[in-house]
C-alpha cells in the first residue's frame, strides 16, 4: 500500500511525487508533459511551451531551458530516483473504506492519497469513468497549440512579418542553429486543429513561402497539443472531489508552468501540514 500516487509526470506531479517519496504513473512514454524536447536526424527542437515566466519560482527553469538537452532536461533531472510507471493509462479510480484503487490497463494500485495533476478536461473525464461526483463550474476550456517544427533559414525581420500572420517562433538556441518552432495563435490553431498534419505542413509552408525570401526547407513537421494552457484559470490551488482525491496542476491560480508550480507547492503545504 503506498501512501501517496501522482498520476500525471508533468511539472506539477514530479514536483509532488520528489518531495513526497512517492510513484507516479504516467500514460506518455516520457516525463515533463509540455516541457518538450523532441530530437530529429540528431538535431532537438523544443516544442512545448513557448514561453518562461519569469519569478523567482522559474529561475530553475530559466536555466534549464536551451541548454543542450533542451527544456525537457529539467524534468528529466527532477524525475531521478521517483518510481515512474510509464506507457500505463489509469482507467477508473475505485474508492475503499480506508483507501484508493486505481484500476489502469496494466495492473491495479493503491494508495491513501491520489494527487491527479493531468489536464483539467482529462482529470475530469477520469471522475466521470469513475463515477466520482464534481461541481460542473469546476469545468475549464484550455487552448488547443499547433507547433511546426522546421529547419530553415529565416531573414532579419521575419518575426515581425510572421507575428501579423499569427505564427510566432522561437529559434532553438545550443539544440539546432537553424531549427526553428512555429507557434500558431490560439486562434489558427482551433481553427486548424483537426485537419492531417499534412494538411496544416501544406498551409504552414505555402504561408512561410509567401513572406520569406529563401525558400530553403531542409525538415519540416508538426505537433499538437489539444490541451497547450487553460483559457482561465481555478482561484484555488487546488480542489478536493472526495477525501483522499485531490486535483491540481495548470488549471488552477495562473496559466502553465507558473500555475502549476504554485499548485504543487500549495498540495505540499496541504499534505505536510
Amino acid at each position: 500500500m503506498n501512501e501517496h500516487i501522482v498520476i500525471g509526470a508533468g511539472i506539477a506531479g514530479l514536483t509532488i511525487a520528489k518531495r513526497l517519496n512517492c510513484p507516479i504513473i504516467e500514460k506518455s512514454r516520457g516525463v515533463g508533459g509540455r516541457m518538450a524536447t523532441r530530437r530529429i536526424d540528431e538535431q532537438k527542437f523544443d516544442h512545448g511551451n513557448p514561453c518562461w515566466p519569469d519569478s523567482m519560482r522559474t529561475q530553475e527553469l530559466h536555466r534549464g531551458c536551451h541548454v543542450p538537452g533542451g527544456m525537457t532536461s529539467l524534468p528529466k533531472k527532477i524525475a531521478k530516483g521517483i518510481d515512474i510507471i510509464l506507457e500505463t493509462r489509469v482507467l477508473k479510480l475505485h474508492q475503499q473504506k480506508d483507501h484508493w484503487l486505481l484500476e489502469t490497463d496494466k495492473g491495479d494500485y493503491t494508495a491513501n492519497k491520489v494527487i491527479l495533476t493531468a489536464p483539467l478536461p482529462q482529470a475530469l473525464g477520469l471522475l466521470d469513468e469513475s463515477k466520482i461526483s464534481y461541481d460542473p463550474q469546476w469545468k475549464l476550456s484550455y487552448h488547443k497549440s499547433i507547433v511546426g517544427l522546421y529547419r530553415m533559414p529565416v531573414s532579419a525581420g521575419a518575426q515581425d512579418i510572421l507575428r501579423e500572420h499569427q505564427i510566432y517562433f522561437m529559434k532553438n538556441r545550443g539544440l539546432c542553429e537553424d531549427g526553428l518552432s512555429f507557434y500558431l495563435s490560439a486562434a489558427l490553431s482551433e481553427e486548424w486543429f483537426e485537419l492531417t498534419d499534412a494538411e496544416i505542413l501544406e498551409r504552414t509552408t505555402r504561408l512561410l513561402w509567401t513572406i520569406l525570401p529563401e525558400r530553403l526547407l531542409y525538415h519540416a513537421e508538426i505537433k499538437k497539443w489539444r490541451y497547450s494552457t487553460p483559457e482561465t484559470s481555478h482561484n484555488t490551488p487546488f480542489l478536493k472531489p472526495a477525501l483522499g482525491l485531490i486535483l491540481c496542476g495548470d488549471g488552477f491560480l495562473y496559466p502553465g508552468i507558473e500555475g502549476s508550480l504554485a499548485s504543487a507547492e500549495s498540495v505540499l503545504r496541504d499534505l505536510l501540514k
